[in-house]
């Protein structure tokens, strides 16, 4: 019923998709977890358990790289902005999803094995096999000003020794943000709100 109803309801773009990859692989999608937010409008009444993701301009499971947004638990945010991190890769199927958190794999990495408990967010063209399960850091790629760059937003883990990460540069600060530091618990893809 509740598929039904949000399917045929006007507030959405048909170019937009449905994901979800609890138990299942593309193919069969669950009504009651991830949902599509459509650019440009306002959904109040999202089910804040679960992750909502925007797409733009997407009609396949092939992802566009450039505007992904994400909303996590305990959170309200009923505007996006197109501009911030990439997340979900194409052909990716996850098995198992915690409700609290987002569990996400760029294009290339490989990796198939994450700790439900935090965000792993791996950009494409990089390689970072081992993750420590406490915090999340963002670092950004090749920047070490306040005013980071969207196209490569890497997520570094708190106390870990990979050497392709620059420790120097670990203090999370997204544009248009108030907020030095990261909420240890959660990571928001959007600019409008913080804990």
């Amino acid at each position: 019923m509740f598929f039904k109803c949000w399917t045929q309801t006007p507030s959405w773009d048909k170019r937009h998709i449905l994901v979800h990859i609890e138990g299942t692989c593309r193919p069969s999608w669950d009504k009651k977890h991830i949902l599509v937010h459509m650019e440009g409008t306002s959904s109040p009444s999202w089910d804040k358990r679960h992750i909502l993701v925007h797409m733009e301009d997407t009609r396949s499971p092939s992802w566009d790289k450039r505007h992904i947004l994400v909303h996590m638990e305990g959170t309200c945010s009923p505007s996006w902005d197109k501009s911030h991190i990439l997340v979900l890769m194409e052909g990716a199927c996850f098995p198992s999803w915690d409700k609290r958190h987002i569990f996400v794999n760029m294009e290339g990495t490989g990796s198939q094995s994450w700790d439900k408990r935090h965000i792993f967010v791996h950009m494409e063209g990089t390689c970072s096999p081992s993750w420590d399960k406490r915090d999340i850091l963002v670092h950004m790629k090749g920047n070490c000003s306040p005013s980071w760059d969207k196209r490569h937003i890497l997520v570094h883990i708190e106390g870990t020794q990979s050497p392709s990460w620059d420790k120097r540069h670990i203090l999370v600060r997204m544009e248009c943000t108030r907020s030095p530091s990261w909420d240890k618990r959660h990571y928001l893809g959007t600019h409008e709100r913080y804990p």
